[in-house]
């Protein structure tokens, strides 16, 4: 990836779309239109948008929580995310997944539901496509709380042994 301008703007501008976006969930949760939890990452943007920037649309993304940003990279709308938050069928998960938000034409493989699940999903993406001779990588988010727990252990491990093409970020 050619660093430029262009490229500088189109990654701005996702970190802005990523601020705007989360406000308005704010707004619209209060509301009571958005059931279930809603987990923020305002602040994290530039993380978010600047690590999941060089991945293709085919390469793998795990989250747990706060990963509007790193959707929106990977080319998911705004209107399929929110619309996902509130249980729509126009939602990216045809509003079944909520704050499990998935969608796997982007390669966005969802949320699990378990903390530190996120690393053995993605250790088993990146596992897979090493099998298949693919050139696909897999990139895990987590965060500190998350690290001393068993599936982020287990996950990294196999991911060092069979030298899988993972990468976690804490």
């Amino acid at each position: 990836m050619k660093w430029t301008t262009e490229l500088a703007l189109n990654l701005y501008e996702k970190m802005i779309r990523t601020r705007l976006l989360e406000e308005r969930m704010v707004e619209i949760y209060q509301t009571g239109r958005i059931p279930g939890s809603l987990h923020l990452g305002i602040g994290h943007e530039a993380l978010s948008v600047g690590a999941v920037a060089p991945l293709r649309q085919d390469d793998y993304l795990v989250f747990s929580h706060r990963g509007f940003g790193h959707s929106i990279a990977k080319g998911i709308s705004e209107a399929a995310i929110l619309a996902e938050f509130m249980g729509k069928a126009g939602g990216c998960s045809g509003g079944k997944g909520g704050v499990h938000l998935a969608d796997v034409e982007h390669g966005v493989l969802g949320v699990s539901g378990s903390q530190g699940g996120n690393a053995v999903i993605a250790a088993g993406a990146a596992l897979g496509a090493k099998f298949a001779g693919s050139d696909r990588v897999a990139i895990c988010f987590f965060g500190e709380g998350t690290a001393n727990r068993g599936p982020v252990h287990e996950g990294m491990n196999l991911a060092a042994v069979l030298c899988l093409p993972v990468i976690f970020i804490c």
